[in-house]
């Protein structure tokens, strides 16, 4: 078991700040976007693969938090878990 567990809920907790920065990031790249549609030709289409690589830059970071948080979350499960479910099992059998 390693010293670092209690800093566990820390770190689920930054997790879940910076995951909560993806809604307006969407909002702002969505707002921004619906300006591709006016434009004509090549500028539309420079634009539009600008737009694509930025939504998938987005889902990378998702993909790297919700990984940390999945993975921070089941470490704090893992730790709890066990003592938790024995502490009302040896109470019942005392």
């Amino acid at each position: 078991m390693s010293v670092l567990y209690f800093l566990d809920p820390i770190i689920s907790a930054d997790h879940l700040v910076r995951l909560a920065g993806v809604f307006p990031g969407q909002a702002i790249l969505l707002s921004n976007m619906m300006d591709v549609f006016t434009l004509a030709g090549d500028a539309m289409t420079n634009r539009g693969d600008f737009f694509a690589s930025m939504f998938i830059v987005m889902a990378a970071g998702c993909l790297v938090f919700y990984f940390a948080l999945g993975w921070s979350v089941n470490v704090v499960a893992q730790v709890l878990g066990p003592p938790c479910c024995q502490l009302p099992t040896c109470a019942y059998l005392v």
